[in-house]
């Protein structure tokens, strides 16, 4: 493929992917020094837009230096404006400081969670969480499944001899993510918080609005 094709190639694919969200406040300027940001700067009417990516910290890191690491990452390389959300993959004192810390300094104004995998946060810890958040005007985030139900559905398959990928779908059926859909409304709504996903679970959501 010669460089010309290559070129319109790349160009294709990032105004595509660069059409997917608006950054949140802590964004970069497009990186000057960039060979692909200056073959999009001779493009004409391409219309860049800016991507928001997730900060996902090692276990016992500290969420500033995997904001930062990631920084690093992106800084210098990127062609756009971009933001970066942050998951939280525990709940302690030191973590709801630096919570507040990259909320107040750093322009990061949403979180994720998650109620599945080893990293899940138990409900008590999701109140904590979501309670922070709404103290601070940040976004909470929720990956909505229920954990410890899939742990087991995916031990009774696989005492079946179920080991493909179908498995995965197998484990997790519709009504388990909507009973965790449930539970984090029930949970949001004791600190004044609330948000939605599928059909079913939006339905489920709905009997939940007041």
């Amino acid at each position: 493929m010669n460089l010309d094709k290559l070129n319109s190639v790349l160009t294709a694919i990032l105004v595509k992917c660069l059409r997917l969200s608006k950054a949140t406040e802590n964004t970069n300027l497009i990186a000057q020094e960039n060979p692909t940001n200056r073959l999009l700067k001779r493009k004409e009417n391409i219309c860049l837009s800016s991507i928001v990516d997730f900060v996902f910290p090692k276990k016992g890191e500290s969420l500033i230096d995997a904001f930062y690491e990631y920084r690093q990452k992106a800084d210098g390389k990127v062609c756009c404006d971009y933001g970066l959300h942050v998951c939280l993959r525990s709940w302690s004192e030191q973590v709801k400081k630096e919570v507040e810390i990259l909320t107040k300094e750093h322009g990061v104004n949403s979180f994720k969670m998650f109620m599945a995998y080893d990293f899940m946060l138990n409900d008590g810890e999701l109140y904590s969480a979501f309670d922070q958040c709404q103290k601070l005007g940040a976004i909470p985030q929720v990956h909505a499944e229920n954990g410890q139900v899939i742990a087991k559905n995916a031990e009774r398959l696989l005492a079946k001899g179920v080991t493909g990928p179908e498995g995965h779908e197998m484990s997790r059926p519709e009504e388990v993510e909507a009973e965790a859909v449930n539970r984090a409304c029930v949970i949001a709504k004791q600190v004044s918080l609330l948000y939605l996903g599928d059909k079913k679970i939006v339905a489920s959501v709905s009997r939940k609005k007041p």
